[in-house]
């Protein structure tokens, strides 16, 4: 198996906690955590500092968890790619107050709105042609 990633991490975000994994190969050998975290502020804080996240990316992280409690529960991919969106778009918009101390963190946000409305345009374009194909199916079969 190739290691593309030495370090990987994820986050499964409920209303009332948290739950941060990681996984990190060392030495050839593969370790695994995971550790659950309160929504609070307290909480989600000492997630991001035991992350090795700096200061000045709390605020967005706290907007970010604001939008996903609001859109609540997403089931279907369209879902997720517009929550995404609609979270970066947030923090975006909180992060432009505090220029000096965000502008680190607008880059890569910027990056990643761009990001995810290619991701929602590939996906629209995606449901175009299956509705093409099924309405040439179904002519065909019509026809037939």
């Amino acid at each position: 198996m190739e290691v593309m990633h030495e370090r990987v991490a994820g986050l499964d975000v409920h209303k009332a906690m948290i739950v941060a994994c990681v996984r990190i190969m060392s030495a050839g050998k593969i370790n695994r955590e995971c550790r659950t975290f309160e929504t609070s502020t307290a909480s989600l804080e000492a997630l991001l500092i035991r992350a090795g996240l700096p200061e000045s990316t709390y605020a967005a992280f706290r907007v970010a968890l604001e939008v996903s409690h609001e859109t609540g529960y997403v089931d279907t991919v369209d879902g997720a790619a517009r929550l995404r969106r609609r979270m970066v778009e947030r923090v975006l918009t909180h992060c432009e107050t505090d220029r000096q101390a965000a502008e680190p963190l607008l880059i890569l946000l910027r990056r990643f709105a761009t990001e995810s409305a290619r991701e929602e345009a590939r996906m629209f374009c995606e449901d175009l042609v299956e509705e093409e194909i099924s309405a040439l199916l179904e002519d065909d079969l019509i026809a037939a």
